[in-house]
């Protein structure tokens, strides 16, 4: 099963604990499928942010998320985004 896949199953399965609220854990299953969507989504790369350093005479790659510098890494440190570095995007000033 593929990430998107398991992201639509969860969907449904939040739908129906949001139809029987009543029923005990109901809340807090809901809270723990999002919890899990949102881990999934996480696992989905997104293009890293770059910005030439004229100072240094290189790229500095930031996450698309949180707008963290991520030093190359296959994970943002801060939020655990995925990062794509082979189709980065250019980093606007003032993006987070």
């Amino acid at each position: 099963m593929e990430n998107r896949e398991a992201i639509e199953a969860l969907r449904d399965l939040l739908d129906t604990t949001r139809e029987y609220p009543h029923l005990d854990g109901m809340t807090m299953f809901g809270e723990a499928i999002t919890l899990a969507i949102s881990a999934l989504k996480k696992q989905e790369k997104k293009p890293a942010k770059a910005k030439f350093n004229k100072r240094y005479n290189k790229f500095v790659y930031f996450c698309p998320v949180c707008g963290e510098v991520t030093g190359k890494y296959d994970f943002c440190s801060e939020c655990g985004q995925a990062i794509d570095y082979d189709n980065t995007e250019p980093y606007a000033e003032g993006e987070s």
